[in-house]
């Protein structure tokens, strides 16, 4: 018992100068679940314990190819959460293999990075309702919190870069299991970026967060909070590096299938996935994303 305490102790440390707390990742997880639910319960903001309060109206929905994301505003700045997968072990297959990854320019920090294809062509399906949106809501520029779990939190990754070269300020971000998303040019710009507002969450044995494979060239962004445990009471080590085998690194050899999925699909207590979405009864589909 001393040994937990302890290791709270100095997690909460830890996180008082990262910026990291647990209440904030409670709530970015419950917004992150919340993107996987329906468009008529999100835009109502009537999806149940995921549709926490402070959320403004109006909040829009953005239909990517194989996903989905809100914009609404929050805590007096522009919200944007990025729903996952629900095809989990497409998903899993799709990550295994070796996919040429597309470039990427973001700027003078970034030029010529490379990022997974697939990771990339998701964002660009969102991004023209992604900004209309944001504008739409009273965010035309400014400070953005970001989101996503699983694929969402990739997504999320690349409309930061995105969003934060063309006008938004990037002020808080978490993301929960999400997969390795570009090389490690990438990574580093990302993380350089979004130093001190960022932080990737991973939960133990969570296969997602081990692909695409690191011999493929693929890289995580630092910083990363491992739970090794279940709830938000758990105790958390925070790492500095990409690829920490203190963190959720100590389990790269699992087995990446399904065994372990229950690690993926549940964060500091928050079903991250569509388990807990309070549904209308007629619910309707998700605009396409504005051109």
């Amino acid at each position: 018992v001393m040994c937990v305490a302890c290791l709270v102790w100095v997690s909460m440390g830890k996180a008082a100068r990262s910026g990291f707390q647990v209440d904030r990742a409670v709530a970015f997880a419950k917004l992150a679940g919340a993107a996987y639910c329906s468009q008529a319960a999100v835009e109502a903001w009537t999806c149940g314990e995921k549709c926490i309060q402070g959320i403004r109206k109006p909040v829009r929905v953005c239909a990517g190819t194989t996903t989905q994301a809100f914009v609404t505003s929050w805590e007096r700045r522009g919200l944007v959460a990025f729903q996952g997968t629900k095809q989990y072990q497409a998903m899993l297959q799709d990550l295994r293999a070796s996919k040429a990854p597309a470039e990427l320019d973001v700027g003078p920090a970034c030029p010529s990075c490379r990022v997974h294809t697939g990771f990339l062509e998701e964002w660009k399906s969102l991004r023209d309702c992604v900004k209309a949106s944001l504008r739409e809501v009273g965010h035309p520029k400014g400070a953005v919190a970001v989101t996503g779990h699983s694929l969402g939190g990739a997504v999320a990754v690349l409309a930061m870069m995105d969003l934060a070269e063309t006008g938004w300020r990037v002020g808080e971000a978490y993301t929960f299991g999400m997969p390795r998303v570009g090389d490690a040019q990438f990574s580093q710009a990302a993380e350089q970026r979004f130093q001190g507002v960022f932080h990737r969450v991973t939960h133990h044995m969570d296969p997602v967060p081990h692909l695409p494979p690191y011999d493929l060239g693929y890289a995580h962004v630092a910083p990363e909070v491992f739970f090794d445990g279940d709830g938000a009471g758990a105790p958390y080590r925070e790492c500095a590096g990409p690829e920490d085998v203190q963190c959720a690194g100590q389990y790269s050899n699992v087995v990446i299938d399904l065994i372990h999925i229950g690690d993926h699909m549940n964060y500091l207590g928050v079903d991250t996935g569509s388990t807990g979405c309070q549904e209308p009864r007629h619910a309707r589909t998700a605009r396409p994303p504005e051109s």
